[in-house]
């Protein structure tokens, strides 16, 4: 949790919801979009690169035997992904 935060200013900020209006306007402002207009492209002639065969095993879901040796393969001194379970945690309930 922040308890303390700079604001533009150099000012400290230390009211819980100053610091959530903070991040809120920051946020907002820097994942704002420009486009006003969406284009259609439809008429776009692509070249077919990936196979119909590479594209169905490429959006199949894996089986379990697949997930299972990616979860063991990955190092397990890696930080936490974004659920937080580190994968020395991951291996040994995986199984």
């Amino acid at each position: 949790m922040v308890v303390k935060l700079k604001d533009d200013c150099g000012m400290w900020i230390d009211n819980s919801k100053d610091i959530a209006s903070k991040f809120i306007i920051d946020y907002s402002a820097r994942f704002k979009s420009n486009h006003t207009s969406t284009q259609n492209f439809t008429n776009i002639q692509l070249q077919q690169i990936i196979t119909d065969s590479d594209n169905s095993k490429l959006v199949k879901l894996p089986d379990k035997e697949e997930v299972r040796q990616a979860l063991f393969a990955i190092d397990s001194n890696k930080t936490p992904g974004p659920n937080g379970l580190v994968q020395v945690f991951l291996s040994i309930t995986g199984n």
